[in-house]
């Protein structure tokens, strides 16, 4: 890696440590340094925030996890959405590393995950309010399927779905988009004159932190500008460019392709030279 990369043997070294450390395997350990050298050049996030966050996520995500998606299109999805959103990659990083335990139990998929935590983000919810916020969403939504009462028809009407439909998805890979027209219902609401906030008191939502910070989400703009929609544009964004996952491999093409990157990966090369003759006249 020393040899193709403009980053330090020393960083490099760093990065492999912490995998080890985050209970990579063996087999995964270079392409998790890789992957975590290149994003740490292109974003707001040190090597070492990177190889952290990218680790617990690897961890906590099922479908990144099971290899369904590489670590390559995960970090290619956070910086497609962080491109398109007024959210930092190290921003949108920060809520997903909080989310992703509670995004498994809801059934979010991990570019659902990050498109979420975008638009979080976006609207100026922070990490550790995002983390309660959304924990306690989920809870209730968990509670009202259980239930089978009054609360979860409020949830399915709200998401513009039967009881049935939302009760069955939840938990599942199925409740993405629920969970998008769940707030875009609450957008409508608010958009509409009527009393969002009442309505997230039938939902047993109450609370003067979450109600705010789903109150903005709800009313939160895409490019197009339509109020609620900026959860589903992100999640759109993040979905298109896990199923690609180039977008770190453009980025980082630009930054390769300067002068003091290939100076970089000089001096790389020959410390890797003076390694090997050091070993060769042991």
């Amino acid at each position: 890696l020393a040899a193709s990369l403009p980053v330090s043997f020393d960083s490099l070294t760093q990065i492999g440590t912490l995998a080890g450390q985050l209970g990579i395997g063996a087999n995964d350990v270079a392409e998790f340094t890789s992957v975590v050298a290149r994003f740490g050049a292109v974003s707001d996030l040190s090597v070492e925030q990177a190889a952290t966050a990218f680790g617990r996520l690897r961890a906590l995500l099922p479908d990144v996890a099971d290899g369904t998606f590489s670590m390559e299109q995960l970090a290619s999805a956070v910086l497609k959405v962080g491109v398109n959103s007024v959210a930092t990659e190290g921003e949108i990083v920060n809520v997903a590393v909080q989310l992703s335990s509670m995004a498994g139990y809801a059934g979010l998929t991990a570019s659902e995950l990050i498109g979420l935590s975008a638009a979080l983000a976006s609207v100026g919810v922070k990490p550790e309010l995002a983390r309660g916020t959304i924990t306690r969403l989920f809870i209730n939504m968990g509670r009202a399927v259980t239930d089978a009462g009054d609360r979860l028809d409020t949830f399915a009407r709200v998401s513009g779905v039967s009881s049935e439909t939302f009760a069955a998805a939840f938990g599942t890979s199925k409740f993405g988009p629920i969970f998008q027209s769940f707030i875009e219902g609450l957008g409508k609401i608010q958009s509409s004159g009527d009393d969002v906030v009442a309505t997230l008191d039938q939902l047993g939502i109450k609370s003067v932190r979450d109600v705010p910070a789903l109150t903005r989400l709800a009313s939160g703009y895409s490019s197009t500008g339509e109020a609620g929609k900026i959860l589903a544009e992100n999640i759109a964004n993040a979905n298109d460019e896990i199923q690609k996952g180039g977008e770190l491999s453009r980025q980082y093409a630009i930054i390769g392709n300067t002068v003091s990157a290939k100076l970089q990966i000089l001096t790389n090369n020959f410390q890797n030279l003076s390694y090997v003759i050091g070993q060769g006249g042991g």
